[in-house]
């Protein structure tokens, strides 16, 4: 079964009870991380990529209710419990390697938890590129695992039920960001299990650079 065959089985599967346990549960000690700068960067319009419930949507909108927000899951039933914890939003059902927005639309892009599911992951933040404002920021919250361990831990997910691919490090994502035409601009290990980044388009990349297929 492809990867991302298995996120949907998964996904629409455990979407009634994903924030109180399993990988949801997981996913959390990055809020605390990922939510202040969100706030901090005062988007008038953002995109959750691999929004799931919506739950953490849900509580920057509590903090900064003027924000416009879209959100974007593989999984329908995810789709339909955010659109319901999310009333006021743009949420879709979709792939982030396909990006169902126009270019240049979003001021700021969150994704937590979600990236070390895309099987391609340069496609991914090509898209991610594609509709990020000219001054616009990227804001992840993932899992990782020191050194030995992540190397174990990415055999597991090869014939993970979940639909994980890949945990990467600081070097392994600045690399990917290299190649996809961003900067990193701050990378916080929270724990040995969590990092969170923020990042910006790097305008000293060619543009023709950044579209091949790597």
């Amino acid at each position: 079964m492809h990867y991302k065959d298995k996120n949907k089985k998964y996904f629409n599967k455990t979407s009634k009870y994903y924030y109180t346990q399993g990988d949801g549960k997981f996913a959390k000690p990055t809020y605390e991380e990922v939510i202040p700068r969100v706030i901090k960067a005062q988007p008038k319009i953002m995109l959750d990529l691999g929004c799931g419930t919506g739950d953490m949507v849900k509580q920057i909108l509590e903090k900064e209710p003027d924000i416009q927000v879209c959100g974007l899951d593989i999984a329908e039933n995810m789709v339909k419990k955010a659109a319901y914890n999310i009333p006021d939003g743009d949420i879709r059902l979709g792939d982030a390697e396909d990006i169902p927005w126009e270019n240049e639309k979003f001021d700021l892009i969150v994704c937590n938890s979600s990236f070390h599911h895309y099987p391609n992951p340069k496609r991914a933040l090509r898209e991610m590129r594609r509709v990020l404002k000219k001054d616009g920021k990227i804001i992840f919250g993932e899992p990782t695992a020191p050194g030995l361990i992540r190397r174990v831990v990415n055999l597991v997910c090869r014939i993970s039920p979940h639909g994980d691919y890949r945990v990467y490090n600081k070097r392994e994502i600045k690399w990917l960001f290299k190649k996809t035409g961003f900067k990193l601009i701050n990378f916080k290990q929270i724990d040995k299990k969590h990092y969170a980044l923020t990042a910006k388009k790097n305008w000293e990349i060619i543009e023709n650079y950044v579209k091949r297929d790597w």
